[in-house]
């Protein structure tokens, strides 16, 4: 592969299924599904699984030819797309030139005409670029889908929401996805930032060169997922508290100095009895004069029910602090109800929709509960409880219980496969009941006749040959 002009690498991580000609025409299409024909028109593609990667199953997408302005805009696009974003490798998703130049033995796919169509490629492949944004199939366009699973017997969360929207836009070409993994721990602040459409914030520890990342969503609210290094934490939260941000989830964690780390953070300091400094240890005296201005102003959320020292006593006792359930505070903190407007489904569930879970609750109860005051459908993926689910606000929304025949002696690879054989099914009979929706359901009158006054509607639907005539 040799490069011409600026090429864009795009890096897809389909779940360890290893790459055929079935992923690799679902890569193309999911690219020509964000892109248009504007922006590809005479570009080259080629594409194969990623020698820089080996044995990750990493299929490699790249899109060569074009000048910088055309390549930012694909790049932008392609970002931009939440739902694209999780088929892509959550490390190095993309590459550029001079990365690109030590990757060889890709098949080149040919150069998209003017139709649309990819022309003198090493493999002949009937995909087409649009013209406008979307799929040139109209199924699922229109269809907005929220994905918000926790984990279930083998299968993460994350990689449930990936499986979730490659199912999902098999039955629906086209379909907007918005996902939601409900994820405890670490993943959990990408989570949220990507569903809300959020930013990322990085701070370095000047002492150890430890770099560190917390999320801000809608621009005025935080979340940090806590570091077992209190001091740590107070970093991510002194820089929250720079920014402005005054409401700030934190995902529990434990530390074992009793907070005094991120108390230091913040600017406080602690002596012996002596009256020498410390940074360790049992205080015998505390100065809380120079902690930080805005610290007191602010509410700091621990996702967390239980008593878990996140932050620790002397900490705690300086902040404003609120402990909700892991759950609760992952969809306060999205603003949940808003990202339903305008979906038309739901798709939660865990590893037993009627037990308490390692979210610290019944995590699915939440989500349908929230989803009962707009009357958004939702359909629960679970393995255990589904007999009799008794979930508060079900009897308010439209629901449906998948049972997931997974269990705990599967290796995961056998997991996958029957979590996405159960899946695939679930998007096939939603597919059904639209068609025959589509099909039987009647016919509305058009638009000119509704308008007219009801005695002229009325005229005509007596005499046939007028309606016919109208209609025609």
């Amino acid at each position: 592969m040799q490069l011409r002009r600026l090429a864009l690498g795009i890096r897809f991580d389909f779940v360890n299924i290893a790459p055929d000609a079935h992923v690799q025409r679902l890569v193309l299409e999911e690219l020509f599904s964000v892109l248009t024909l504007s922006d590809m028109k005479g570009l080259s593609l080629y594409g194969g699984i990623d020698p820089t990667s080996p044995g990750e199953n990493i299929y490699l997408a790249v899109i060569m030819g074009g000048k910088l302005k055309c390549m930012r805009r694909i790049f932008d696009q392609l970002q931009q797309d939440t739902a694209l974003d999780m088929y892509l490798c959550p490390s190095m998703p993309f590459l550029e030139n001079n990365r690109l130049e030590q990757v060889e033995g890709l098949t080149y796919f040919g150069d998209v005409g003017a139709d649309g169509y990819l022309h003198g490629g090493d493999v002949q492949l009937s995909v087409r670029v649009s013209k406008a944004r979307g799929r040139h199939r109209n199924v699922g366009r229109n269809i907005h889908i929220l994905l918000a699973p926790s984990a279930l017997v083998g299968v993460s969360a994350l990689d449930a929401v990936k499986r979730l929207t490659i199912a999902a836009r098999s039955s629906f070409p086209g379909v907007r996805i918005l996902p939601l993994p409900l994820i405890v721990g670490e993943g959990c602040v990408n989570a949220l930032v990507t569903a809300a459409g959020g930013s990322f914030r990085h701070v370095t520890l000047a002492e150890t060169k430890q770099r560190l990342t917390y999320g801000v969503l809608r621009g005025r609210i935080g979340v940090i997922e806590a570091q077992a290094d209190g001091y740590a934490t107070g970093v991510c939260i002194r820089r929250a508290l720079d920014e402005g941000l005054k409401r700030i989830y934190i995902m529990a964690n434990t530390v074992t100095d009793g907070g005094m780390g991120c108390a230091r953070a913040l600017g406080v300091k602690f002596y012996d009895a002596a009256g020498e400094p410390i940074t360790a240890g049992a205080p015998a005296r505390m100065d809380a004069e120079l902690l930080h201005p805005l610290a007191a102003s602010a509410t700091f959320i621990l996702m967390c029910r239980e008593k878990t020292d996140t932050l620790g006593l002397h900490a705690e006792q300086l902040l404003r602090v609120e402990r909700r359930e892991a759950v609760e505070g992952m969809l306060d903190a999205v603003d949940f109800e808003r990202l339903l407007t305008g979906k038309a489904l739901v798709i939660t569930g865990g590893e037993d929709i009627c037990a308490v879970d390692s979210l610290g609750e019944r995590a699915t109860e939440n989500v349908v509960a929230r989803c009962a005051k707009f009357s958004v459908p939702v359909v629960a993926l679970t393995c255990y409880g589904w007999e009799q689910p008794e979930l508060g606000g079900r009897e308010r929304t439209v629901m449906g219980v998948v049972k997931v025949p997974l269990k705990q002696e599967m290796p995961d690879e056998e997991a996958g496969r029957v979590f996405d054989e159960t899946v695939d099914r679930v998007f096939r009979f939603i597919r059904l009941g639209r068609d025959v929706e589509k099909i039987g359901a009647p016919k509305r009158e058009p638009n000119r006749i509704r308008r007219l006054p009801a005695a002229i509607r009325t005229r005509l639907s007596r005499g046939k040959g007028m309606v016919k005539k109208e209609q025609s």
